[in-house]
């Protein structure tokens, strides 16, 4: 969770003012924000922090100054100022001068387990965007359920110093000391001298600045030494594993920055594109599912298995659907909906390992379910099955007198005498979910809490 305080509605509160002192007659010496939470100010870095509630506007803010006697300031108290970005204000007084850096952030809680509030970008609440550097040619922006990194103008190859460099961040509160999870959907169409970057820090990002060490480095992309598999993208950035990291980070309980950061030239075709955001306690080494519960659709890929277009796999409201487009008719088969979604995992440790999940299941009629494990990845198009090991099973044909109506455990149904158990050694595979056949059921095969854990 975020640590804020909490929220209230803004009309709840007075002015909020407080007194940060003199300094050589061009101080700002109290400061009154209508509807603020909280103010916090560094006299010795000038540096203001306003809260506000979750959901507050804060493309037109007032914040009325008061200053030391004789001084000005630019822009002037009371004047409206957008601060979805970090604002500066010049306090003059005579040949004295003093620059001050005034941000807004506001209290937003995320929800269940996800220590990341709003990585879906639904709006811009809870993240602080800002330029690492002072070119001014870097362009950062939310909108239509994403965040998009890209330059202003195309700045020759090299001209260093007028790169491109944004970067957002949010605070969050580490409740449980254990290991961490961060990992967020990308897409790369043909960057060039491009690096991106997520952090985990102590420290709060600082406009105009580089940032990095101590703070740790745990997710990346990069044209100069992923630029194979990462040029053309899109999907889990934690998945590439580029500069050998893959997200997974070990907190102490407290407090800490996530920072997002990108620069260069070339950012590619549309920008470099991010979406579903998230950081959640990791799970045990060899147990690899990520987002089995669904919280967003990171960490899956969704595929159809056949050109017939009638498949229909969405994951929405904590869980995974799959259902036809529209009803064909039984045995013509080739039209028939056939959807899976797959992901990669990591193995650490040979042994055997368990599969389930839950699955709710209305009246299916000649429909498959099967869950493989195996070592290629699935393509478009094409059917999946041997070598890879099918480990679970729902089957109309085999199993309809258990399963055509039934919510629970599927290891628990042992449909073709599968339990979801198998043997590896360390090493990569995919886990692959799939399904077809014509009537899958009132409300289509629904799926949720996918896990893999060792057993021995």
């Amino acid at each position: 969770m975020l640590l804020f305080t909490q929220c209230t509605d803004i009309d709840s509160f007075d002015n909020l003012s407080i007194d940060i002192g003199d300094h050589l007659g061009v101080s700002i010496t109290d400061i009154s924000v209508l509807g603020a939470d909280e103010v916090t100010i560094s006299e010795e870095t000038g540096k203001i922090v306003v809260m506000f509630p979750c959901g507050t506007d804060l493309s037109s803010i007032a914040p009325t100054l008061t200053l030391s006697e004789g001084a000005t300031v630019t822009p002037e108290s009371g004047a409206p100022v957008d601060f979805s970005r970090a604002k500066e204000y010049m306090v003059v007084n005579g040949n004295q001068f003093k620059k001050y850096t005034i941000s807004a952030q506001v209290n937003c809680i995320p929800v269940g387990d996800n220590l990341i509030y709003n990585g879906g970008f639904d709006n811009e609440f809870g993240w602080t965007v800002i330029s690492h550097n002072n070119s001014g040619n870097g362009l950062l922006t939310i909108a239509d359920g994403v965040a998009i990194w890209d330059e202003a103008i195309d700045v020759p190859s090299g001209a260093w110093g007028n790169e491109a460099h944004m970067g957002m961040y949010q605070k969050i509160v580490v409740d449980e000391a254990g290991d961490y999870q961060l990992d967020l959907d990308i897409t790369i169409n043909g960057f060039e001298e491009v690096w991106f970057e997520a952090y985990v820090g102590t420290t709060e990002p600082i406009e105009g600045a580089d940032y990095g060490a101590p703070a740790v480095k745990v997710l990346a992309a990069n044209a100069w030494d992923c630029a194979d598999t990462q040029k053309f993208y899109s999907g889990s950035l934690a998945a590439t594993e580029c500069q050998n990291l893959d997200g997974r980070i070990s907190l102490e309980a407290g407090t800490y920055y996530v920072a997002i950061r990108s620069g260069g030239f070339t950012f590619g075709e549309g920008g470099i594109i991010v979406d579903n955001i998230s950081m959640e306690k990791a799970q045990p080494e060899g147990v690899s599912i990520a987002n089995g519960g669904f919280d967003n659709e990171s960490g899956w890929t969704i595929i159809s298995h056949n050109n017939s277009g009638n498949g229909l796999l969405t994951i929405a409201d904590g869980v995974a659907i799959w259902d036809e487009a529209i009803d064909v008719p039984s045995g013509y088969w080739g039209d028939e909906a056939h959807m899976g979604m797959y992901q990669k995992i990591e193995v650490s440790e040979a042994g055997d390992y368990q599969l389930d999940l839950d699955i709710t299941i209305n009246g299916f009629d000649e429909v498959w379910f099967e869950v493989y494990v195996g070592t290629t990845e699935p393509i478009a198009g094409a059917d999946y099955g041997d070598p890879a090991v099918k480990v679970l099973a729902a089957n109309a044909w085999d199993c309809g007198d258990t399963q055509k109506f039934y919510s629970g455990s599927l290891a628990e149904t042992g449909c073709q005498d599968l339990d979801g158990s198998i043997s590896l050694t360390a090493g990569t595979y995919y886990v692959v979910i799939r399904s077809g056949g014509f009537t899958f059921g009132e409300g289509g095969i629904v799926v949720d809490n996918v896990s893999m854990d060792k057993i021995n």
